[in-house]
């Protein structure tokens, strides 16, 4: 037996005759709904650059989740539209039959014209002198008028339903009707074809994701034609769960890191500051960029650390009795995924002011640093200060400068 898209294309030929076997539309209605171009398509994305960032997880789950659901959703939608075109390819060609039929039982019954004399149909009957038996003419020609009157309500009823078959076909021939089913099944296939590419690129960042920021360790099933799709959504209801987990044990706080005076060591009871001696702040507000490393013994004996947003504030000198307002900028270390990818993460902006009656603490919440790790060995942290003053040596304002970093970590 032939595949079943060849035997749709086919049927449609027969039923659509300005269809060819080389039209496009024919070529691609021949093609499974997973057909050996997806996979190719798949393939070649298999071997491209992550498209997406993997360490935004939560924002690719989301999507992927979304995306996943609407494809099963188009998946089943052209499977039904295969079975409706195919059905009204069928209607087509049989009434293409009925209308022929139906004109040649009319052609008949008009050269027939002699029908009304038939024996049978009468309801009175005479015998003439030879002993031969004939129809009463007043019976004939009460047979002639039923058969006019059935042969004009056949012809009326043919009318209206030629009228009204003719009235769905051209509405059918409107590519924006909801009665072409043709081409609501070539959009669709060729949507689901797009999403299907689009969820397998979330996928490959979220199976990157996934061992980077969570330490889950799951490969991607293979591109095959063997329902890979519902494979991809027990794949990620699997890691769902997995991340569920995780997420049970989860805690989040803000780190308070004054990168001058220092922070409590909860581990030696003390006041310590690890980051810079104070010689060394000095230097580097006076030059504009300060460069520093977070110490991992912040945080020791956490299995994941991760950041959730932050925040940056000064401490103002206290000889200065105007208050003013300035940017600082933060920059981000390089971070790392599973594969050795690195990415260079946005600056950010935060406000700050030396004025004693405002806060400082100016939290800035944005996907771009949503799950980085704020402990890398191969890069800094980079905060620039600006020149923004007249009163003085204008960094010399800038006594201190902490850092709130919101963390989600687990044990």
């Amino acid at each position: 037996m032939a595949p079943k898209n060849q035997i749709l294309a086919e049927v449609l030929i027969e039923a659509i005759p300005d269809l060819t076997p080389n039209d496009s539309v024919i070529i691609k209605v021949k093609k499974e709904i997973e057909d050996d171009r997806l996979m190719q398509d798949l393939n070649q994305l298999n071997e491209a650059p992550l498209a997406y960032n993997p360490f935004a997880v939560e924002l690719l789950l989301n999507e992927a989740s979304e995306l996943l659901q609407s494809c099963i959703q188009k998946r089943t939608e052209l499977k039904n539209l295969e079975i409706t075109l195919l059905t009204d390819s069928i209607n087509k060609i049989m009434s293409v039959k009925k209308r022929d039929y139906e004109s040649k039982v009319i052609e008949s019954d008009n050269n027939f014209s002699s029908s009304g004399k038939i024996l049978s149909k009468q309801s009175a009957l005479k015998v003439g002198t030879d002993n031969v038996i004939t129809a009463e003419i007043s019976s004939v020609q009460k047979v002639e008028e039923y058969e006019k009157n059935i042969k004009s309500a056949k012809r009326e009823l043919k009318a209206v339903n030629d009228k009204y078959e003719d009235l769905l076909s051209e509405f059918s021939q409107d590519n924006n009707s909801g009665l072409n089913y043709l081409s609501r099944y070539i959009e669709t296939k060729e949507i689901y074809w797009e999403d299907f590419k689009e969820v397998f690129r979330k996928l490959k960042c979220l199976e990157v994701g996934f061992k980077t920021v969570y330490d889950i360790d799951s490969p991607l099933p293979p591109v095959t034609k063997d329902n890979l799709l519902n494979k991809y959504y027990l794949w990620l209801k699997r890691n769902l769960l997995k991340l569920s987990k995780i997420l049970e044990q989860e805690q989040e706080f803000t780190l308070i890191l004054p990168l001058k005076t220092g922070f409590f060591d909860k581990d030696s009871a003390a006041v310590t500051s690890p980051i810079f001696n104070i010689p060394t702040f000095d230097i580097k507000r006076d030059s504009g960029t300060i460069e520093f490393k977070l110490p991992k013994n912040i945080l020791s004996g956490k299995k994941l650390v991760r950041i959730r947003n932050i925040g940056a504030g000064v401490r103002r000198d206290d000889r200065i009795n105007n208050a003013e307002y300035w940017n600082l900028k933060v920059i981000l270390p390089k971070q790392k995924d599973s594969l050795g990818n690195s990415y260079l993460l946005p600056e950010f902006t935060v406000s700050c002011t030396n004025a004693k009656d405002l806060t400082f603490d100016n939290q800035v919440k944005s996907l771009a640093y949503f799950n980085a790790d704020p402990f890398v060995e191969n890069d800094d942290w980079r905060i620039k200060v600006p020149a923004f003053s007249s009163q003085g040596n204008p960094r010399n304002q800038i006594q201190d400068i902490i850092l709130f970093i919101r963390v989600a970590l687990t044990e």
